[in-house]
């Protein structure tokens, strides 16, 4: 299931569109049951990119969440899922920032998002 609104227009808020100065920042993901579930950030694994790692409810449950903190502006930056056969829920924490242009004095450091959905703080100049 790829979580974004080519799939369907409620998946809009679980990726950042810059055009309207929209960033999503996911935080943690949880599951519900013990079906084996792969993370995919856009098309790449996101737990690793050499060996495929499947979670469930036992490495991710409501009370023992996986900490994603990865953050999106546009439709690419996506989080999909690759589950097994069955019923699954998945709960995630999503902050959504608004970005506005700054008029004031240019800032000593800047958060850069990098393209695999990780932030980076740059010192300006």
């Amino acid at each position: 299931m790829i979580l974004n609104v080519t799939t369907s227009n409620i998946y809009e808020a679980l990726h950042g569109n810059l055009e309207v100065g929209r960033v999503i920042q996911i935080q943690y993901f949880a599951l519900t049951t013990t079906i084996d579930t792969l993370l995919k950030w856009g098309t790449n694994p996101l737990l690793s990119k050499w060996r495929t790692v499947y979670i469930n409810s036992n490495g991710a449950g409501l009370t023992n969440p996986l900490q994603i903190d990865r953050w999106s502006y546009d439709r690419e930056m996506r989080l999909a899922v690759v589950k097994a056969i069955g019923a699954q829920i998945l709960w995630l924490e999503i902050v959504e920032y608004e970005v506005q242009a700054w008029e004031g004095n240019p800032p000593k450091k800047f958060l850069k998002i990098l393209e695999n959905g990780e932030a980076v703080f740059i010192e300006a100049g």
